[in-house]
């Protein structure tokens, strides 16, 4: 009778079993190839992976305590432990964000015979001298870089305040050329920059760091329906300028127009079709935009070519130069 209750004895012990934490680091360094030193794993008192996920690496004294000298075999464990923190991270924040700003793929203005695509980013400069002149741009993100550029041209038109002379220098060469300050906006973050005269737009590493990003990598015309979750809130009428390079131009008189919000019901979209999405939040170190005081704006007669879209919103073209009119003292 003992033999024949033996299986099923042996049936809930297996079922029972669980491997244990020790067992665990022994074939997670099994997979990435680092068994051998599991003895120093254990004998540092890294017999979890809950443990081993803490690890800040690259650190000498980590690697000293676990005896690892080969400095592949410390690349190999950093990419490790990298990919055993991805497992618990989710997909998004934990806590959801709005995102301030969408950045798409493809060639700005001034360089639309460029051979591959940049990461592009709509900011608008507003001048330190004068708030109510301000303009719009195409920037093109440069993480290499430190330094924010403008074209020279519109430069000229914003009345920013000079701060001096500087030499800069670039991989193809150095030059003179004029530093200026400025606030830049990035959908509804400001922040105050030194930008300098070029031939391009760009926003350098100085500004991108206040950001986190999040890049999307699935298919946008699966997941179209998902990413309107995602998208800013729509901005209401009582915002100074309408939202980043899509403004509603309705006529008030022969000689003056009025910006208006954008009619939300137009096919416009704030993300390409056939390019994934790079979502940015702004930091705690950003401030607030403050309203701008004008609601008119004169288009300059040399640069007032306008695109129709659709039936029912125009669009300003990317040489559109406009000045924003304003009473002096604003109450």
């Amino acid at each position: 009778m003992s033999d024949l209750k033996q299986p099923a004895l042996t049936q809930d012990v297996t079922s029972d079993f669980r491997p244990s934490e020790q067992y665990k680091v022994l074939d997670w360094l099994k997979q990435n190839g680092l068994e051998n030193y599991f003895q120093s794993f254990v004998e540092g008192d890294y017999t979890s992976l809950d443990e081993i996920e803490k690890l800040n690496l690259p650190d000498e004294e980590v690697y000293d305590e676990l005896e690892i000298t080969l400095p592949g075999h410390k690349r190999r464990l950093e990419r490790a432990v990298n990919r055993l923190r991805k497992r618990h991270r989710p997909l998004l924040p934990a806590k959801t964000e709005v995102p301030v700003a969408f950045g798409r793929w493809g060639k700005p203005a001034c360089l639309e015979d460029a051979k591959f695509d940049f990461l592009i980013l709509d900011a608008t400069v507003i001048s330190t001298n004068n708030p109510v002149k301000f303009h719009t741009f195409e920037f093109m993100i440069d993480s290499g870089s430190d330094v924010v550029t403008m074209q020279e041209e519109v430069l000229k038109t914003l009345d920013l305040e000079l701060l001096g002379q500087i030499h800069s220098k670039g991989v193809h060469g150095s030059k003179k050329t004029n530093l200026y300050k400025a606030t830049l906006r990035i959908g509804t973050q400001e922040m105050e920059i030194e930008v300098m005269g070029e031939t391009y737009n760009s926003l350098g590493s100085r500004v991108v760091r206040h950001f986190r990003h999040y890049l999307d990598g699935t298919n946008i015309r699966e997941a179209s329906s998902d990413l309107k979750a995602l998208l800013p809130p729509e901005t209401s009428s009582n915002s100074p300028f309408s939202p980043i390079s899509i403004s509603a131009i309705t006529e008030t008189s022969s000689d003056q127009t009025e910006l208006s919000p954008p009619d939300t019901s137009s096919n416009i979209s704030f993300l390409p079709i056939s390019r994934a999405p790079v979502t940015v939040t702004s930091s705690e170190c950003l401030r607030k935009p403050t309203p701008l005081p004008a609601k008119t704006v004169s288009i300059d007669s040399d640069h007032s070519k306008l695109e129709k879209c659709n039936s029912d919103v125009t669009l300003l073209s990317k040489q559109d130069t406009i000045e924003i009119i304003g009473e002096d003292n604003p109450s």
